[in-house]
């Protein structure tokens, strides 16, 4: 019953060109422009289709290693602090946590420095993190959100323990000490099932070290009729979107309507 270890096995094993794991409960909305607001995928079929290709587009341009839909939209400051950054650079967030809807490049996942299947709990935390320390970027994609009703972990599988949040927390701040703490009993996620606080803005600057950071071309995505982005030579030409669960009531069903 152990959700990470399915994951590790899927992220060593898939033969698509990408994978996109996702949570069974998730479901996803939309940004609409004219109304600045989400809305329903069946409500705007059209802005889903363009919203889900510049996922596409974000996850095949070769600048990122993990990328990630979340839970809320982005800040009204955030989102204007973007909107006069050019193509797909407006709806991104960069160097940032990836769970619970994600992707992560398959050639970093086949190698050896990137360690699969490490903890049980707050192994996407851990990915996030590895990433970043390995010197790549993650983005979170604004102009979808996810629904996810079940936040909290339940506690009926092996991997969600609470020995086993205690075992993997520690581990978790070992791996990356100058990132993850452990939070004071008094500012526990209850709600969440959460007891550490992370900073990922640390794990990007330990792969730099003292050395000056990059100046990297600005990810320029043209805006325009969204279309599969080619990676060189090579069209991506499948994509395997992978839930444990009901898929006729996840976002994967939604998913899977709009090959």
């Amino acid at each position: 019953n152990s959700a990470a270890r399915k994951r590790k096995l899927i992220l060593s094993k898939f033969t698509e060109d990408q994978a996109i794991l996702l949570n069974d409960d998730v479901t996803l909305n939309v940004f609409d422009p004219a109304t600045s607001k989400m809305v329903r995928p069946n409500d705007r079929p059209d802005l889903f289709r363009d919203h889900l290709k510049r996922f596409l587009q974000v996850i095949t341009s070769g600048e990122f290693k993990g990328a990630a839909l979340h839970d809320r939209m982005f800040s009204k400051q955030l989102l204007d602090k973007l909107q006069d950054s050019p193509g797909l650079n407006r709806y991104l967030k960069r160097s940032c946590f990836i769970g619970a809807f994600f992707w992560i490049d398959k050639e970093l996942c086949r190698s050896s420095d990137f360690k699969l299947g490490r903890l049980n709990y707050y192994e996407d935390i851990d990915y996030s993190l590895q990433i970043l320390s390995l010197g790549y970027d993650t983005a979170a994609y604004a102009g979808m959100v996810f629904s996810h009703p079940n936040t909290k972990p339940t506690r009926q599988h092996s991997d969600r323990t609470k020995e086993v949040q205690d075992r993997d927390r520690e581990r978790l701040i070992s791996f990356f000490p100058e990132s993850v703490t452990k939070r004071p009993p008094e500012k526990l996620r209850e709600d969440l099932n959460i007891d550490i606080y992370v900073r990922y803005s640390q794990a990007k600057k330990r792969s730099l070290g003292d050395k000056t950071p990059e100046k990297k071309p600005l990810f320029d995505v043209p805006e325009g009729k969204p279309r599969l982005l080619i990676r060189g030579e090579k069209p991506v030409r499948s994509v395997c979107f992978v839930c444990h669960g009901n898929l006729n009531r996840s976002a994967a069903a939604q998913l899977m309507l709009q090959r």
